[in-house]
Order: structure tokens, then C-alpha cells, then sequence
């Protein structure tokens, strides 16, 4: 009886003593993914958090947060929202910063909160590379993972400020929602 009695007590320290580290997105975040999102919702309430630049008499639209890192003094991976209005398309484009060595192609490492690891290639070349790319970064980002790019033989940490990592899922966010309404 005893016995049973230390095991049960044991057993809810453990579980009470471990640490759980959730993400730092914030209820604004999450509710972005939630909501029916529309081409109007887009239009309205989603094109004004973004800078703009046009191509091609307005019929191509670029959109970059606005309330993105543009440091130049370490790596930084920020994304392009490319729409095609005349052929109702939309394609996310990865930009690395000049910091990283070689911006066609690099590596970055996750690693998550057991200690787990994995590597993620980014490769130059059409939208779906760069689809692929940000969509398995996307996936840890949500996790909670951290990342570290690797050039040369070094590992630099990488989307590791609050900033770059929710400029990042927001993108990300809003590409699937414009996906889902065109």
C-alpha cells in the first residue's frame, strides 16, 4: 500500500516538474488562422500590415510585413507574398538577408524542446522550393522549435527574436488564407 502510495506521489512531481514551453504567438496570431478568411478579408483588413510594390500595370502585387526584421548584422529569412491577379495566383518567395553567405542554397537546423533535431534545405528555384521550404519551417516554428543556420562550419542562431518569428507565421498565415480565396 505503501509502495503504490510513493509511486502515485512520484509520479505527480514528475509530470508537475516539467518544463512546457509553449510558442510566442499571441491570441491575434491564432485567431488570424481561425477566422473565414476571404479575398475581402485579404483586400481590407490584411493588405494595410504589408508593404506593397506593383509590377506589370498593377496586374502582380508584392507584399512584405511591415513589421519585419530588415537587420543586416545577423541571418534573417523574411518572405514575399507574390499575387498574380490576372491569373488568380499567388506564390511565397523566401528572401534571405545579405548576411547569409550563400542565399540559394543553405541549411538550417531545428531542434525542439525533447532535444529532437532535424535539417530543413532551401534550394533557389520555383515556388514550389520555396513553397516546401517555408512550409517545414513553418511547421517547427509552431512547435516551438529554435533554429541555427549553418555557414561554414559555425551554426548562427536564426528566427530566434519574437520579431522575425512572427513576421514569418503571419506571412505564412496570410499566403494559405489568399491560397483558400482565390
Amino acid at each position: 500500500m505503501h509502495f503504490r502510495a510513493l509511486a502515485i506521489f512520484i509520479l505527480i512531481i514528475t509530470v508537475g516538474c516539467q518544463k512546457e514551453k509553449t510558442p510566442e504567438f499571441d491570441q491575434e496570431i491564432i485567431d488570424l488562422k481561425l477566422l473565414n478568411y476571404n479575398l475581402n478579408y485579404f483586400k481590407f483588413n490584411r493588405i494595410p500590415s504589408y508593404d506593397l510594390e506593383t509590377f506589370e500595370n498593377r496586374m502582380k502585387l508584392g507584399l512584405r510585413l511591415k513589421k519585419r526584421v530588415l537587420d543586416q548584422s545577423r541571418p534573417i529569412i523574411n518572405l514575399c507574398i507574390l499575387i498574380d491577379w490576372k491569373h488568380g495566383q499567388s506564390e511565397i518567395i523566401v528572401e534571405p538577408n545579405n548576411y547569409i553567405k550563400h542565399p540559394d542554397e543553405f541549411e538550417l537546423l531545428w531542434r525542439d524542446l525533447d532535444g529532437v533535431r532535424g535539417l530543413i534545405f532551401f534550394e533557389q528555384g520555383d515556388r514550389k522550393k520555396h513553397l516546401d521550404f517555408a512550409a517545414q519551417v513553418l511547421d517547427q516554428l509552431e512547435r516551438g522549435c529554435e533554429f541555427y543556420l549553418k555557414q561554414d562550419s559555425e551554426y548562427i542562431p536564426i528566427l530566434a527574436d519574437t520579431t522575425s518569428r512572427k513576421a514569418f507565421h503571419i506571412t505564412m498565415l496570410d499566403y494559405y488564407g489568399l491560397l483558400k480565396s482565390l
